[in-house]
């Protein structure tokens, strides 16, 4: 089930995971950004991650977007849209369908 990132995830200066969702058996590398848009209240501008989710070094995920199951997010990626399940992103919003 999806939880707060507070209760999952710990976090350093430099990382941002408040009030996100975060689905089970997700994989976060280190220095990204997970966080709200500011465009309204948190729980509705922050990023829902699904399942099984990996999230690269540096990737910055924003705004009220949804990450799709199976899914996965390259070093250094932009994502400020909704990505299907089990596509990978790299650059900005760019989805490689496969490989």
């Amino acid at each position: 089930p999806l939880q707060s990132a507070q209760e999952i995830v710990r976090y350093r200066e430099g990382d941002t995971a408040n009030r996100n969702r975060f689905g089970c058996s997700c994989a976060i590398s280190h220095s990204g950004t997970i966080g709200s848009n500011e465009k309204g209240p948190i729980e509705q501008s922050a990023p829902t991650i699904g399942n099984n989710v990996y999230i690269g070094a540096g990737a910055i995920l924003i705004g009220p977007i949804c990450i799709g199951d199976g899914a996965k997010i390259g070093a250094g990626a932009l994502v400020s849209k909704s990505i299907p399940p089990g596509v990978t992103v790299v650059g900005e919003n760019r989805v490689i369908t496969s490989l």
